[in-house]
């Protein structure tokens, strides 16, 4: 459920191409911004790029995670492939957290998570 977005896209091809190696400190940071929508293998490969030469990445989450579980699982499967073992940037990620009124809703998944741990820990 992932789409980097064509700029986004076109300014990493930009600066693969010219050899771009990790960012300067010297001068002002670079953050690179994407809109996550739905995975995508392209969109993983693309932030594990940015990651690996130091980049910050801004990742502004705008899918429906109260869809379900499947939501969220897309989002971690996207996080847990696009992020490399080893790394020298940062990801920010916006728009994550519901609306101070669907507190319910956030307990509520807490819960099912607490439960789901405990479940498999049973099971091991």
């Amino acid at each position: 459920m992932t789409t980097i977005t064509p700029k986004v896209e076109a300014a990493i091809a930009s600066l693969r191409s010219s050899g771009t190696q990790a960012p300067n400190t010297s001068g002002p940071t670079i953050v690179l911004s994407t809109v996550y929508t739905r995975y995508t293998p392209k969109s993983v490969e693309a932030l594990q790029w940015a990651l690996e030469k130091g980049f910050i990445v801004d990742v502004d989450i705008e899918t429906n995670l109260r869809a379900g579980e499947g939501a969220w699982e897309d989002l971690e499967e996207f996080l847990v492939k696009a992020i490399p073992t080893s790394h020298r940037g940062k990801i920010i990620l916006s728009n994550i957290l519901p609306a101070p009124d669907d507190r319910e809703y956030l307990s509520q998944r807490v819960r099912t998570r607490t439960r789901r741990r405990e479940i498999a820990e049973l099971a091991s």
